[in-house]
């Protein structure tokens, strides 16, 4: 089957292009497909429900082409400050050379899928380009102060656990554990946000102290600042542990990590790796919404 449009240029055609092409609905999203040839190539977006593991995302589509390459990849902020990944495909299909862009808006709460496929190599850098200005003004609604994650980087050789907003990183000896917690808007009530973080945070007002914790100021690589403070201490009934806290704030959230180190190996180094690459939440952009891409139901 012919996948791609036939455009004879390698600029990304208008946005609002898109929306002169054939539309019928999916399962929980909408498919374009060009006026001009049934068989030409297609967009699709779908909204869905629920987290997604980009990993399975990835591998499912590497499945679909013959020789199929990961030509780049990207991660970046939409104009509400969502996170989005977006990455471009080669592959075969019949003996022809085809391109999928796929991308995805990344929420705790929901997700958005793009998916462009296209042949033609003077399509390719046009498709992408598009794909990529879809997710970066997606809408999704979810309010800009609330409960999130933000990018940080993983420990390597670190097994993760998530629970709920809070990523868990548990060392390969086990007698380790990292806690990214999640951002939290500063106007939170104290008594809502102490009950919220009973949910599966460490509770580290209920420590005892064995010795004077140590405090200085720190500074993420993305320009956070904040306080680290070490001690040694135990929860009543369990071993004693060296406890490792970052806090940081901006004008509109706290961040915070965690380690519990009762390892003899001292892994402050790897703790840092992780606390020095927190990135603040994106702050939203105004966007001019009488050209938003997404608002095809007004013509």
């Amino acid at each position: 089957m012919g996948i791609g449009w036939r455009v004879a240029c390698s600029q990304p055609p208008p946005v609002m292009e898109l929306f002169r092409w054939r539309r019928r609905l999916v399962d929980g999203g909408v498919l374009f497909v060009h006026p001009g040839d049934p068989e030409a190539g297609v967009v699709r977006v779908i909204d869905r429900a629920g987290e997604l593991s980009v990993a399975d995302a990835l591998t499912a589509a590497t499945d679909r082409f013959v020789g199929c390459k990961l030509e780049s990849r990207e991660t970046f902020d939409t104009h509400e400050g969502e996170v989005a990944f977006l990455v471009r495909l080669s592959g075969l299909v019949e003996t022809r050379a085809v391109q999928e862009s796929l991308g995805f808006v990344l929420t705790e709460r929901c997700h958005r899928e793009i998916r462009a496929v296209v042949a033609g190599a003077e399509n390719f850098d046009g498709t992408h380009a598009l794909v990529r200005r879809l997710l970066e003004t997606s809408i999704l609604g979810l309010g800009e102060l609330r409960r999130r994650r933000y990018r940080h980087d993983r420990p390597a050789g670190w097994r993760h656990v998530g629970r709920g907003l809070i990523s868990e990183w548990y060392a390969a000896d086990a007698d380790a554990t990292i806690w990214v917690l999640p951002a939290k808007p500063r106007h939170e009530d104290a008594v809502c946000a102490a009950v919220e973080s009973a949910f599966g945070e460490p509770t580290l007002s209920a420590l005892v102290y064995e010795e004077r914790p140590h405090t200085c100021r720190v500074r993420s690589r993305h320009g956070l600042q904040g306080r680290l403070v070490t001690v040694e201490a135990a929860f009543p009934g369990r071993p004693r542990a060296r406890w490792t806290h970052v806090a940081f704030e901006d004008a509109r959230f706290h961040y915070a990590c965690v380690l519990e180190d009762r390892s003899p190996i001292d892994h402050r180094a790897t703790f840092e790796a992780v606390w020095s690459s927190v990135a603040p939440v994106a702050a939203p952009r105004r966007a001019d919404t009488s050209s938003s891409p997404h608002n095809h139901w007004m013509d």
